[in-house]
């Protein structure tokens, strides 16, 4: 079953996710406009962007528009959005390697990605972050005028098969007064989008009076499969799970002591990915409960194949949806590994399923909500998301994110529970994990300063009233630049001086998992109960009741 990714994954109009490569040479500095000339820039794209829609634009917007009177995640995909989806499932495309958006009627270059043809083209006419393309040819044909296209159009001209020559007539960043232009010639290629794949970074944990813990992290951005390859050993075969599985063979190599699976802002993907993720960490059982018109399935891990037996940690946030809270929720309900994040995850629980329009989409297509998912404890995700087992909020959990703030969501409920049986009880160990953290919290300023900057962002959230007096806007823009300073200079590792990202949650989620190593090795866990459900649970529970008894 393919699943759709939430909406919370992010945009899919240019050609790669926007993401933080490296470029070949840093963009000259933008003019400075005077605020009456930047706002009516503003309003200006905006107009633009009304004026350039052609009739595919208006008729997504229209029909995605009447889906979510029903449900906030059912709706229409024109031809260039099925493209896009199928890009972002695979990793992978053909064209220049470059993330385009829509400026003054023209396509903005903002990024190259690393690898790509324009990324590795060293001419002098080379293309260049901020540079605005305003024709396409294709090989020796005369260029065609792009100007005011909407941008997937424009992106659609620029892609095109393997091997062949596109012509870009742009108007170089080094001019931004449009007085010159350039024409780049580019021959298309494969552009793998590695940096959306799993990735691995093992982290060194320095314990006062203990040996260092070395912990791997392992990102997962997004539940990714190529849903066109029939089997491994095709060549155009790309899995998340076992991109994770080839991660954690290599982590065991360097004698890590435990792991982290980092699904923070992941908005989902496959199902079936989701099912061979979990699938990894256990032996065999149901991994997640799909309800659907006519009753309810549970969907099994079969293969006895455990890839990682050590502690584990599931790092979430209020943008974990979909898959992400399916392997959250299996984890925790097997008692495999602990679950920390903000307050809660996304809460969509809905299965969406996309049916072409037509023979071969080039109608686009219809995604549709067909099933909703459940814990294998008979719970539904839907709404209420997955509560972790300790809280450590990001600024995202101060923020009306989730499903419960998406118009007309489905309700919650529940079903049975799914016959399977807890690996261990951590619920013992909770309280002193809890207390660990929360001590190591309040005595370190970094994370006060965070905390402090979370309460500011807490309260501008919930404000109502907008000031209009200048003094009073202007403080309260000096107020969030210095939120931005702040969350800047928070994101410097102790160890990592050159860190670009805020990432504390990371910082102190290594620490737990830490305590959790050494919790785990002073004393077992507690022996699970036996559910009722499994074959002979009953005799166990009986006879385990007269044991303690005798």
């Amino acid at each position: 079953m393919a699943t759709a990714p939430d909406e919370a994954a992010g945009d899919t109009t240019a050609e790669a996710a926007d993401t933080d490569p490296e470029v070949k040479a840093a963009p000259p500095a933008a003019p400075v406009l005077s605020p009456e000339a930047f706002i009516t820039k503003r309003y200006r794209q905006v107009r633009d962007v009304f004026n350039d829609s052609d009739a595919e634009y208006v008729l997504q917007r229209y029909l995605t528009a009447l889906t979510h009177a029903y449900d906030p995640h059912s709706g229409y995909m024109s031809p260039s959005s099925v493209e896009d989806f199928d890009i972002e499932m695979k990793l992978s495309l053909v064209g220049i390697g470059a993330l385009l958006s829509s400026e003054d009627g023209t396509a903005k270059v903002m990024r190259l990605i690393p690898g790509g043809p324009a990324d590795s083209d060293e001419s002098d006419t080379r293309l260049m972050p901020n540079d605005k393309i305003i024709a396409v040819g294709q090989g020796d044909e005369e260029p065609v005028d792009i100007v005011h296209w909407p941008l997937h159009k424009a992106v659609r001209l620029i892609r095109g098969e393997k091997g062949t020559r596109v012509v870009l007539v742009t108007i170089p960043a080094s001019d931004p007064s449009g007085a010159s232009i350039k024409r780049v010639t580019l021959v298309r290629d494969e552009v793998k989008l590695e940096e959306q794949a799993a990735s691995l970074k093992v982290h060194d944990i320095e314990r006062a009076e203990q040996k260092p813990f070395r912990v791997g992290v392992i990102s997962v951005p997004a539940f990714y499969a190529n849903l066109r390859a029939k089997s491994t050993s095709d060549p155009a075969f790309r899995s998340c799970a076992y991109d994770v599985e080839a991660l954690l063979a290599q982590a065991a190599t360097q004698r890590i002591d435990g792991v982290i699976l980092d699904l923070r802002s992941n908005g989902g993907g496959s199902l079936l990915e989701a099912i061979r993720m979990t699938g990894l960490f256990i032996k065999t059982g149901p991994t997640v409960q799909v309800r659907e018109r006519f009753g309810v399935r549970i969907l099994p891990d079969r293969d006895p194949k455990v890839a990682y037996s050590g502690p584990l940690m599931v790092l979430v946030n209020r943008l974990s949806a979909s898959a992400s809270e399916i392997v959250a929720g299996a984890i925790q309900d097997y008692g495999r590994g602990l679950v920390v994040g903000d307050s809660k995850t996304h809460g969509k629980g809905t299965v969406q399923t996309i049916v072409s329009v037509g023979q071969d989409r080039s109608f686009g297509a219809a995604k549709i909500t067909t099933a909703s998912y459940y814990r294998i404890s008979g719970a539904s995700t839907q709404l209420r998301g997955i509560t972790p087992d300790i809280v450590l909020s990001s600024a995202y959990d101060f923020m009306e994110l989730g499903e419960d703030y998406l118009p007309n969501p489905i309700p919650w409920n529940l079903v049975n529970r799914a016959p399977y049986r807890q690996i261990r009880d951590f619920s013992e160990w909770l309280p002193e994990l809890r207390r660990l953290s929360m001590e190591r919290r309040e005595q370190s300023e970094r994370y006060q300063a965070y905390r402090e900057m979370l309460q500011r962002v807490e309260a501008m959230t919930q404000s109502e009233k907008l000031p209009l007096k200048f003094q009073a806007r202007k403080d309260l823009a000096l107020t969030e630049k210095r939120l931005a300073d702040l969350q800047k200079q928070l994101g410097r590792s102790e160890d990592d001086a050159d860190s670009k990202h805020p990432d504390l949650v990371l910082d102190e989620s290594l620490n737990i998992l830490a305590d959790f190593v050494s919790v785990s090795q002073t004393r077992p866990p507690a022996e699970p109960s036996g559910s009722d459900d499994e074959p002979g649970g009953v005799a166990k529970a009986v006879f385990n009741w007269i044991q303690k008894r005798l």
